[in-house]
């Protein structure tokens, strides 16, 4: 029985003619660092342009034992470490400057195999590099996270960019709050995947995405859609997102990445939905309306859409893709809300705010609040305030109301005047999602 044991014996012999002929410093595995961690862990942070490269070449040696029959055996062998060392034409300081516009430095190195080193990471002449240097000790060892930046960006705009640690990241909304497989019956669930670039420069890729309810042999397909994405130039991270809106049960999600008809990401996650308590408890708009209640004061469930008979008045609570076919059927949206101005008290204006951030479907930010109860007569003009950077908007799900886009620091208002549940979002950031409840003087 043969077992092979690894150690590394690192042996710095120069080559004739050579730069460097020792090096004592100690390799290993390359973890990756967030912006801010570069931040402070560099001695100086620049823009330049490579000039011209040599190759530095270094002896190594590489020492392994090998166990056979109950005895050791040494295994030596000498291999080349070649870096790459960069003459750099620097163009911007962004970090601890220095008094210099040309640096050298050089390719970081790691381990690529037990007991052997190579060198990370390659640029070319011509390349625009983002340095960082965690050391200026003459050797001037650039960062892994270093990387090509194109002549159109903005150096200092793409230096605190988050970036993500792996190839992606994804994330469930649901009524305005990150939720992790714990979501609640007839609110639509909005999923959110962020996939790592990889370069500046800007590119386009396929999300497939197909959700199967779990219903014992035969499962059911209950979402199936192709979303296109398009990364920004200049920016890390691409975003693909789309809106379910689950019934109580058991749910697996299939999600693929295709650039250029390839295949290069997947992955498939079974989720849970709990039912909806307000909706247990709902009443049957014809069981509110024999019990007194006006047409037009009838409480449909949040996911539904109150509609009135034109000629009966008789109510009705649909699903939002019924209404506009309703619509052409002698059906309207309730309207003519008149109540007794007795009632009334001294009106309150509520207040939502487009929170700041909210734009950037990573922040987890939206309308604040999501959700809101109003009584007409004395809340029921409600003021969004944008405290966002980027227009935004506040459009009905059912085509209510559009308030246009809101520039930041502007806001918009307005005034239900009729009882029901109002569902809305923001047209440019779709998975900002808010509602409110609104409720009749008396209640």
């Amino acid at each position: 029985m043969k077992t092979l044991h690894l150690s590394i014996i690192m042996a710095f012999l120069g080559f004739t003619g050579l730069m460097l002929s020792c090096d004592n410093s100690v390799y290993g595995i390359w973890v990756s660092q967030s912006p801010q961690e570069l931040l402070n862990d560099s001695a100086t942070i620049f823009v330049g342009n490579i000039t011209s490269v040599n190759i530095l070449h270094f002896a190594k040696t590489q020492l392994s034992t090998m166990e056979e029959n109950g005895t050791d055996k040494n295994i030596v062998r000498n291999y080349t470490l070649s870096l790459d060392e960069y003459k750099v034409d620097v163009e911007e300081f962004l970090e601890n400057p220095q008094n210099a516009n040309k640096i050298t430095v050089r390719q970081p190195v790691t381990n690529w195999s037990p007991g052997m080193l190579g060198g990370l990471d390659e640029f070319h002449v011509g390349d625009r590099v983002l340095f960082y240097v965690k050391n200026l000790d003459g050797n001037n060892t650039y960062s892994p996270e270093s990387f090509i930046i194109p002549k159109f960006c903005v150096a200092k705009d793409v230096l605190t960019q988050k970036k993500l640690e792996a190839r992606g990241e994804s994330f469930t909304i649901q009524n305005g709050v990150k939720v992790d497989n714990n979501f609640t019956a007839n609110h639509p669930i909005y999923f959110v995947d962020n996939e790592n670039d990889y370069t500046l420069s800007g590119k386009s890729f396929d999300t497939l995405v197909r959700i199967t309810k779990i219903t014992g042999s035969s499962p059911e397909i209950v979402l199936s859609k192709e979303i296109h994405s398009e990364a920004k130039p200049c920016e890390w991270i691409a975003s693909s997102a789309w809106e379910f809106t689950p019934q109580e049960g058991e749910y697996r999600m299939d999600v693929t990445i295709k650039e250029d008809n390839k295949t290069y990401a997947q992955y498939n996650d079974k989720f849970f939905v709990k039912p909806d308590v307000v909706t247990s408890d709902y009443v049957s708009p014809l069981n509110q309306l024999k019990s007194g209640i006006a047409a037009n004061d009838v409480l449909c469930r949040p996911d539904l859409q109150l509609l009135v008979e034109n000629h009966e008045g008789l109510p009705i609570c649909v699903k939002q893709n019924s209404v506009f076919k309703l619509l052409h059927q002698d059906w309207s949206y309730p309207s003519n809300c008149k109540y007794d101005q007795n009632v009334f008290t001294a009106g309150v204006g509520g207040l939502i705010t487009i929170e700041k951030n909210a734009s950037n479907p990573s922040s987890g930010k939206s309308y604040a609040p999501t959700n809101s109860t109003v009584v007409i007569g004395w809340n029921n003009t409600i003021s969004w305030i944008n405290l966002d950077d980027t227009p935004s908007s506040v459009t009905s799900d059912w085509n209510l109301f559009d308030s246009s886009p809101i520039l930041p620091g502007q806001d918009w208002k307005h005034s239900f005047e009729c009882v029901g549940n109002y569902g809305y979002h923001s047209e440019p950031h779709p998975w900002m999602r808010g509602s409110i409840r609104v409720l009749p003087p008396d209640k």
